[in-house]
C-alpha cells in the first residue's frame, strides 16, 4: 500500500513545547502549594489537559479540575506569545515542505485544545502546510484511544494503512496502531533507552532527517 498521508501530533512532536509546558505546569502549582519537574510530567505527556492534572493535583473534582485547565491553557497561550520558551524543532519546516514535495498529505492530530492548536498554526506559519487537522475539542476520546487520528485521515480523505503517525508518547503509538496506521516514534529528547510500551511502534527515529529516509524507503 502506498504511503499517501502523514499525521502528526503537535507538542512534542512538531513543536518544542516542554520547557514552557513545566513553566506554565509550576506558574499554576504554586496557587495550590504544588510543584512540578519533567521526571513527573512526562510519563502524562500525550493525555488531555485534564487528565494530566488530575493526576498530578491529586483531584478528583471534575469542576475544580476544569478550572485549572482552563487557567493552564491561557497561561500557556500567554507564555507561548511573550517567550521563547517554546518552538520548533529544527527541521519541522524541512520535513513538511519535503513531504509536500513527495505529494504526501499532512494533518495533525493533537490533545491540545482548538484554541492553541490555531494559536500555534498561526504563530508558527504551520497552516500552508497543513491539510487538516483535528483537536481534543473535536473528539469525544482522547488518546490513546484512535478517534483523533481516524478524524484526521477521514478528513484527508484516506484510509488508515495509507498514513503514517508520528509521535512522541506511548499515546500516540497506540491510539496509531489501535487505528490501524503505520506509526512512527520520534524521540526528540532521548526519553526511550528501549522501547518499553507494547505494542511497539513500527520505527524509532531521533529526528526529522531520520523519518524522512523511513518515508522515503516506504515510498520505493
Amino acid at each position: 500500500m502506498k504511503i499517501k498521508g502523514v499525521i502528526f501530533d503537535l507538542d512534542g512532536t512538531l513543536l518544542d513545547t516542554l520547557d514552557g509546558i513545566i513553566y506554565t505546569l509550576n506558574k499554576i502549582g504554586r496557587r495550590y502549594g504544588k510543584s512540578f519537574t519533567k521526571k513527573d510530567f512526562l510519563p502524562l505527556w500525550g493525555l488531555s489537559a485534564e487528565e494530566i492534572l488530575s493526576k498530578l493535583f491529586n483531584i478528583s473534582d471534575e469542576e475544580l479540575i476544569r478550572e485549572i485547565a482552563n487557567n493552564w491553557i491561557r497561561e500557556f497561550r500567554e507564555t507561548l506569545t511573550n517567550t521563547k520558551l517554546v518552538k520548533l524543532f529544527p527541521d519541522t519546516i524541512m520535513v513538511l515542505q519535503e513531504l509536500k514535495r513527495f505529494g504526501i498529505k499532512i494533518g495533525v492530530s493533537t490533545s491540545a485544545p482548538k484554541l492553541v492548536t490555531e494559536h500555534v498554526l498561526d504563530k508558527f506559519s504551520l497552516r500552508k502546510y497543513i491539510d487538516a487537522y483535528t483537536s481534543r475539542d473535536d473528539v469525544e476520546k482522547g488518546k490513546p484511544d484512535p478517534e483523533i487520528f481516524l478524524k484526521t485521515a477521514n478528513k484527508l480523505g484516506l484510509r488508515s494503512e495509507e498514513v503514517i503517525i508520528v509521535g512522541d508518547t506511548k499515546f500516540d503509538i497506540l491510539a496509531g496502531i489501535r487505528g490501524g496506521f503505520i506509526t512512527v516514534l520520534i524521540d526528540h529528547y532521548n526519553r526511550y533507552r528501549s522501547i518499553d510500551f507494547d505494542p511497539k511502534p513500527h520505527k524509532v527515529v531521533k529526528n526529522f532527517r531520520e523519518f524522512l529516509n523511513y518515508v522515503t524507503s516506504l515510498l520505493n
